[in-house]
């Protein structure tokens, strides 16, 4: 997009840029950027038409199966007023597999520009269908907020409870239904503050029981929805159940009337201690790499020969034992060590976690030297065979 850079939009110079962009497809065809700024150039010069044969060939050709690419072409369709196009380019991304968040959320959003509210609720169901996992906890929560501003808050948390039920072992989708019952119960509590000086004490709890709260201070669906998602039944992993208990506990705390229901939490997370194991996660850091270069990797099925060892010096082998630091005395002195470490108290859950993550951290710091050894020998192997084989064709 350099050289079009400061043009003016008349013809000559629209058609110069148009045979620079021609000629910048012939090695470029297969990026989409360039296709996108050749239809946008020719859109702000005014030559709709030009641009949109520029869209249709993108996105006959070379991007038919790309949603991002397929969606930039009906929202171009949809700007110029031709809605039946725009229409049959969502449809089309929609249908792809696997389906794609993003073009049931633009299908849905045309209709709801259109003005074609049943067919945007249509789309937005269709993609609850489709979708799965965290695609399908984002869309159930988009669909109940939707619902819940058309005033059918009981149509949102009815596509909640589908997509949990429906997969209950993602912790987003336990997360997204949470989500939705916190802040129905926060909108009930700003409307009985409203009312607070209207209504007398009496009138209140009624009015807290008849919304879904209780009168201890607690929406009686978000307690619902925290004990089902800790029953022992859900297939939640462990560290996901850990995490939703610390958020019980903490929703407990700050809304709780009274005490009784964050220390039967305490009690009830300290029974529950041995069945739900503390798992430490690594989401926080970079992964882990995996335990061995791969037994088909690319460059050495390239190359012909078997993968090196993990140490990285060639051969199928495996790599020698690391040498002890100091000729062995490192383990010496630890053996040493050995009685008056079984002293010492057992560590406690926490310490044991910590201990492990940094095991885990130090283990993975040095498997991922060895990759890179063993990436930079490989790719030094095949820069080297393929200069050789120019220079003899040369």
């Amino acid at each position: 997009g350099a050289w079009v850079a400061g043009a003016s939009a008349d013809s000559r110079t629209v058609e110069r840029c148009c045979v620079a962009y021609e000629r910048a497809l012939l090695p470029c065809a297969g990026e989409r950027s360039v296709w996108l700024e050749y239809a946008a150039f020719l859109e702000e010069a005014g030559w709709v038409a030009a641009a949109r044969g520029v869209l249709r060939r993108a996105t006959g050709q070379f991007f038919s199966i790309c949603v991002p690419t397929i969606l930039a072409h009906a929202a171009f369709e949809e700007e110029h007023g031709n809605l039946a196009e725009a229409r049959r380019l969502t449809s089309a991304a929609v249908s792809l597999s696997p389906p794609s968040l993003e073009a049931v959320l633009a299908s849905a959003n045309l209709e709801r520009r259109a003005g074609n509210l049943s067919a945007a609720a249509a789309a937005l169901s269709s993609g609850t269908q489709r979708l799965s996992g965290d695609a399908l906890a984002v869309l159930a929560r988009h669909v109940a907020a939707a619902e819940w501003r058309a005033g059918r808050p009981e149509a949102g948390r009815a596509v909640l409870r589908a997509a949990v039920d429906r997969q209950p072992h993602s912790e987003m989708t336990w997360e997204a239904a949470l989500a939705f019952e916190i802040e129905m119960d926060q909108a009930r509590q700003a409307g009985r503050a409203a009312r607070q000086m209207e209504i007398d004490a009496d009138g209140e709890a009624g009015a807290a029981a008849e919304n879904g709260g209780t009168a201890d201070g607690v929406a009686a669906l978000v307690v619902a929805l925290f004990e089902r998602m800790l029953a022992r039944e859900t297939p939640l992993p462990p560290a996901a159940k850990r995490r939703a208990w610390l958020r019980y506990q903490q929703y407990s705390d700050d809304h709780a009337g009274s005490v009784a229901l964050p220390r039967r939490l305490k009690r009830d997370r300290d029974a529950m201690s041995g069945a739900i194991p503390f798992e430490p996660t690594l989401s926080a850091v970079a992964p882990l790499p995996p335990q061995a270069p791969p037994a088909a990797c690319s460059l050495h099925k390239a190359a012909g020969g078997a993968p090196p060892a993990a140490n990285g010096h060639g051969g199928g082998a495996e790599a020698p034992p690391l040498p002890l630091a100091n000729g062995g005395a490192d383990g010496a002195q630890a053996a040493s060590l050995q009685p008056q470490l079984a002293l010492l108290p057992p560590l406690t859950p926490e310490q044991a976690a910590q201990q492990q993550m940094a095991e885990q951290h130090a283990a993975s710091h040095a498997q991922w030297q060895h990759y890179q050894q063993y990436y930079a020998h490989q790719m030094a192997q095949q820069s080297y065979a393929q200069g050789y084989g120019y220079y003899r064709t040369a």
